[in-house]
This record gives structure tokens, C-alpha cells and sequence, in this order.
């Protein structure tokens, strides 16, 4: 997929945000995050991560041992949910 070097750069900082939630803590097995809210990015502050994004960081390789996916919540904003296989 191309991506602009914005949104490339919020996917990089998403993307290590989440490595770094599991890696802090490694017993949970299951991160749910409303994509409508702001995530504060290292770098970025904080930033409404586009659709296009987080449909990316959903399909990245090194979140291949979670079941992702991206579904209506119960609020307004859908919610990128991941769960441990």
C-alpha cells in the first residue's frame, strides 16, 4: 500500500506504540484502542490516526502471532481490537 511520508511516519509510531504496550505487558492477552481518539505518538504528540492506518498496522507482519481485526464498538468510533492466538 503507498502511503503518504506522514501517514507512513504515524504507522511506524503506531506500530511501536503497540510493540511496546505488549512488551510492557507480555501477560495480557488482549489490547483493544478506539480509532477515533488521539493516540500520543512519540515525536507527533497527538494525533487521530487515520482509517488507511490502522487497516495497515492491522495487516503488519510483526503482529502476526494476534488476531486483529477492526469493529464497530459501542460507542461512535470503531475499535481495533487484538487478541492472542
Amino acid at each position: 500500500m503507498n502511503r503518504s511520508a506522514r501517514n507512513q511516519d504515524i504507522h511506524d509510531a503506531v506500530l511501536s506504540l503497540i510493540i511496546g504496550q505488549i512488551k510492557s505487558s507480555p501477560r495480557q492477552d488482549h489490547f483493544v484502542r478506539l480509532t477515533k481518539d488521539p493516540v500520543k505518538l512519540s515525536g507527533m504528540g497527538k494525533v487521530t490516526v487515520p482509517d488507511s492506518v490502522w487497516q495497515a498496522v492491522a495487516e503488519a507482519e510483526e503482529l502476526a502471532a494476534w488476531a486483529i481485526s477492526i469493529e464497530p464498538g459501542q460507542g461512535t468510533s470503531p475499535e481495533f481490537t487484538m487478541n492472542k492466538r
